[in-house]
């Protein structure tokens, strides 16, 4: 079957597999099996085996392929988020789909990067080690949740 993106498609050829999208990219990881992505822009197609990935880009290119971890895939289902090398920015934009409460990231500490895993059921637990393990203040609110660089 095919999975049509907003630049692209997936064709699926018997897997288990992630489409995520952030912002105006896709990422594709494949956990088993392979899938094929095509841009819609140029044409270009990314065949990926398992433990690969890549991302679709704003412009509609194929970014540079990617090594996966298996839990990495579908972590969301049970509430874990799982980032490997991963800019703080997109960790915010899933965090917010969980919050009540906004999270906003000023824009000099959206680019820092971040490896590990967050319980997404627990706002309170991921924001407090990002704060340990990064030069960041999170400020507090009714209205918002605010990320600054320190």
């Amino acid at each position: 079957f095919l999975v049509e993106m907003a630049r692209g498609v997936v064709e699926v050829t018997g897997t288990q597999f992630e489409v995520v999208a952030r912002n105006e990219t896709f990422r594709v990881s494949v956990g088993e099996g392979s899938v094929q992505v095509r841009s819609d822009q140029d044409q270009a197609r990314a065949v990926l085996k398992a433990g690969e990935a890549v991302q679709l880009l704003a412009n509609g290119m194929i970014g540079e392929r990617e090594e996966v971890y298996a839990d990495e895939l579908a972590a969301w289902r049970t509430g874990r988020l799982t980032y490997i090398r991963a800019e703080l920015r997109d960790l915010i934009t899933d965090l917010n789909r969980y919050s009540d409460t906004p999270i906003r990231v000023e824009d000099q500490a959206a680019g820092l990067i971040v490896t590990g895993t967050f319980n997404a059921n627990d706002m309170d637990a991921p924001l407090q080690t990002l704060e340990q393990i990064l030069s960041i203040d999170v400020k507090r609110s009714e209205e918002a949740i605010q990320i600054d660089l320190m």
